[in-house]
């Protein structure tokens, strides 16, 4: 942590993956909150869109990406219910394709460098 404070101070720009969100108010200047759109994600999403909120009032809100839309068989609360539940509606939102998640997972590729021309990487 001690670390991550002192680039901050000097300015460099950092990107920072964490499940640690209690800290990420001492050094973050944005936040990205990554969800599915099921019943459980959007609770949490939704309490730490609210702390967060709370503890940042004079911060830009967080943003919410909303992950593997779309995968069969699974409850999905609509989009629109997503927002009105959260207040915000997700920037992005990303579609799942089984045949490109699987293909770049099985590869141990990211998905762009498996298919840089598909429209969820485009």
């Amino acid at each position: 942590m001690s670390l991550m404070r002192e680039l901050r101070a000097e300015g460099h720009l950092m990107l920072v993956s964490t499940h640690n969100l209690g800290s990420v108010p001492d050094y973050c200047d944005e936040v990205v909150l990554v969800s599915a759109p099921d019943l459980p994600s959007l609770r949490n999403v939704k309490a730490l869109y609210d702390s967060l909120r709370s503890r940042r009032p004079n911060d830009p809100p967080p943003r919410v990406v909303l992950n593997q839309v779309g995968v069969e068989k699974r409850a999905e609360i609509p989009l629109k219910d997503y927002a009105s539940v959260l207040g915000v509606r997700p920037e992005l939102v990303l579609n799942y394709d089984a045949a490109l998640f699987s293909a770049a997972s099985n590869g141990g590729q990211m998905l762009h460098d498996n298919a840089p021309r598909h429209k969820i990487t485009s």
